[in-house]
């Protein structure tokens, strides 16, 4: 009785501060995207970076820890990265176009979607190989830059900025709110992270991607989801719309090959050079490749890929995204975190700790 109290209190402990490290984070955000949005409050782009800043400093916090060995320090990463990507498309995105009064009207970046689904494409087929190597990075950053080039173009500036008013801008200083930003970030990145670890010793059947998929990642997004339904009540979801795609774009194209190059830097060169500088140089030891999780290709990405596929008559302007079709996105979400957990429990053992 007294160990099952324990781990009782244990799972409660942990769940407490995982909700107080997501609440610092959704803070975070919320000061990030506010702060990066002053000088140009109709560009999605800067609101979208201000957002997916809070979802960086969580990466950068999981692979900084200590306390677990590099592989599920890297898996736990791409947890982060795929469900935040899928929450942003569906939940965000969702609770945007329920909340407009209307059928999302036409905005500038509607086309920019179709260049969801290559970027969604690169990262399904990566996993017929196994594993993640540098030329799946490469692919990806280089789809990230023709994103830019099409996401850059000034022509679209002039539309939205006729249909966007400046938000409400508080007295404090840009550059206070960005450090008191910043030290949210941090702080509520590393609670996060640590107990979420901590919460799937005391609760073995919930795997780390359904932790970060409940727990984080709704609360990573909700800011975008929040600020844009206000806009959307008046008929201005469009910025919102554009900056959720580019939060994944950012997730797919800039963060996840950072983490696949930083394996690799980790696991080849940097034994490479422990071992030329040795006084007795060992035998070369292959690095191990960083490993594509079942969970990761069957699910995470598979839904990213629908996803970009049912979007596809959206950016084309075939099909209005209206009340319907938002539920039908946050219904998405939930569908994807049951079969997240299911594949997950299948495939139980089959991840090397």
């Amino acid at each position: 009785m007294l160990s099952l109290g324990l781990a009782v209190s244990a799972e409660t402990h942990a769940k407490l501060w995982l909700i107080a490290g997501a609440v610092l984070l959704y803070a975070a955000s919320a000061l990030f995207a506010e702060v990066l949005s002053r000088s140009a409050p109709a560009w999605p782009g800067l609101r979208a970076l201000g957002h997916w800043l809070a979802i960086a400093l969580v990466v950068a916090a999981v692979l900084a820890m200590k306390t677990t060995n590099f592989t599920q320090r890297t898996q736990l990463a791409m947890d982060v990265i795929f469900a935040t990507s899928i929450a942003s498309i569906s939940l965000a995105l969702g609770a945007v176009v329920v909340a407009a009064p209307q059928p999302l009207e036409a905005w500038p970046w509607q086309r920019c979607w179709l260049l969801l689904l290559p970027a969604a494409l690169l990262v399904m087929l990566a996993g017929f190989q196994g594993n993640l190597t540098v030329f799946h990075a490469v692919l990806l950053l280089i789809q990230g830059a023709m994103f830019m080039l099409v996401w850059l173009d000034p022509v679209k500036r002039a539309p939205l900025a006729q249909i966007i008013s400046p938000p409400y801008r508080p007295p404090l200083p840009a550059p206070l709110l960005f450090l008191l930003a910043m030290g949210l970030g941090v702080g509520g990145a590393a609670l996060a992270t640590h107990y979420a670890l901590r919460l799937q010793a005391t609760l073995p059947l919930l795997s780390s991607g359904i932790i970060v998929a409940v727990g984080l990642a709704p609360l990573l997004v909700a800011p975008l989801a929040m600020s844009g339904s206000k806009q959307s009540i008046h008929s201005h979801g469009a910025s919102s719309a554009a900056a959720s795609l580019a939060i994944v774009m950012l997730n797919l194209c800039l963060l996840l090959p950072a983490v696949i190059l930083l394996w690799h830097v980790h696991e080849s060169v940097l034994p490479t050079f422990h071992a030329m500088a040795a006084t007795h140089p060992t035998a070369a030891v292959s690095p191990a490749p960083l490993l594509y999780s079942v969970v990761h290709w069957r699910v995470d990405s598979l839904v990213l890929l629908l996803l970009a596929i049912i979007l596809v008559p959206a950016a084309l302007d075939r099909w209005k995204l209206a009340k319907a079709e938002g539920a039908m996105l946050i219904g998405f979400y939930l569908i994807y975190v049951m079969v997240q957990q299911l594949v997950a429990m299948q495939a139980d053992g089959s991840l090397s700790p």
